[in-house]
């Protein structure tokens, strides 16, 4: 088992550490429980040299957090206050993409379940535990949380077995809907695929055919695709 308190500590930037430890001291102060979610924890796992954007994942409100964010409050115990530069809320998500002055960018998303009433259209969300949150998302690899709280630091949560599949070099999704109900996930398994050098396992290589097959993603809008593409 790895020790992610060392991976966060030696493998992240020192301005990502920084971000992190301010936003886990914010969360811990409005009662929140934060965790380190979906990419970031995949390329520590997997040994990643460089950790992209951070992903956090917190039970309860979001906005919370960033109101404390906008008030500029000083991250404590010797670290300097690290403000915002700039922020884009998503109310239907309730998340925020951020830049801090440091340079560092992050997600802040509520922990949520999704419900699709319709294939390729967005989904009903509401708000769920983070077990929940991380059965919904798009490939094992990318649902596993680091949690942030003090009293439980750097525990690793897997519920669908994401290290597995890291160490088998595979990409898995988590049910046979998965591409029909957002069909976005088409272009992250290429994307992730190659990047990663990574191949869909047997039973997602048969949904992605079939999604293929079915032309699912033309369920998609032209933004949505190009964002994708981009």
């Amino acid at each position: 088992m790895s020790d992610y308190n060392f991976l966060m500590e030696s493998r992240l930037s020192p301005e990502q550490f920084q971000a992190l430890t301010h936003l886990s001291r914010i969360a811990h102060a409005q009662g929140m429980n934060l965790y380190l979610v979906g990419g970031a924890v995949r390329d520590l796992t997997y040994g990643q040299q460089v950790v992209r954007d951070l992903d956090f994942t917190v039970e309860g409100n979001s906005q919370k957090i960033l109101r404390q964010l906008e008030a500029k409050r000083s991250a404590g115990a010797g670290l300097p206050a690290l403000e915002i530069d700039h922020h884009r809320f998503d109310a239907w998500l309730n998340s925020a993409e951020i830049t801090f002055t440091n340079g560092v960018r992050a997600e802040i998303a509520m922990s949520r379940e999704e419900v699709y009433a319709k294939p390729g259209r967005r989904p009903e969300v509401m708000p769920a535990g983070i077990f929940e949150d991380l059965r919904r998302r798009d490939f094992s690899v990318n649902a596993m949380a680091v949690s942030l709280h003090p009293n439980s630091r750097g525990l690793l949560l897997d519920p669908t077995n994401g290290a597995a599949d890291i160490e088998k070099h595979e990409l898995r999704a988590l049910h046979s809907r998965s591409f029909s109900e957002d069909p976005s996930r088409l272009y992250r398994l290429i994307r992730l695929g190659l990047r990663l050098d990574f191949k869909p396992e047997e039973r997602t290589k048969l949904w992605q055919g079939s999604a293929l097959e079915n032309r699912v993603w033309e369920r998609m809008d032209s933004d949505q695709q190009g964002r994708e593409l981009r």
